[in-house]
């Protein structure tokens, strides 16, 4: 497994509803997306953990008003958790998780794979 160059920290991800979720790895890529001081903000994080799970976390609410939901869930495959942040959004990669996404492709090779749609 490649494993990104910086020693992993230990991280506790909050999850609304659930317990949220610790381990130990790093942070790959994150994405925010606000409108405004006082607006609504989506901040999405992908980690990987030091066992390979790529973590993906969601967090949104508004801007003052502190967190109004946060979503996380571990994945066996960039496929997976790729699946999961579209499904989040509700059938489409949103911004901030592109953003995510994007920067987390280029620390593990990967998710780097996936991020293009490769058509023939």
């Amino acid at each position: 497994m490649t494993r990104p160059a910086e020693d992993a920290k230990q991280y506790r991800v909050a999850r609304d509803g659930a317990r949220d979720l610790t381990f130990r790895g790093w942070l790959l890529g994150e994405g925010d997306r606000s409108m405004g001081a006082t607006g609504p903000y989506t901040t999405v994080e992908i980690y990987l953990t030091e066992a390979g799970a790529i973590v993906a976390s969601v967090e949104q609410g508004t801007m003052g008003e502190g967190v109004g939901s946060a979503r996380a869930a571990a994945h066996d495959t960039p496929e997976a958790a790729l699946a999961w942040l579209i499904e989040d959004a509700g059938g489409e990669l949103g911004p901030a998780s592109k953003e995510a996404w994007e920067a987390a492709g280029e620390k593990y090779p990967p998710i780097a794979e996936h991020a293009v749609e490769t058509i023939a």
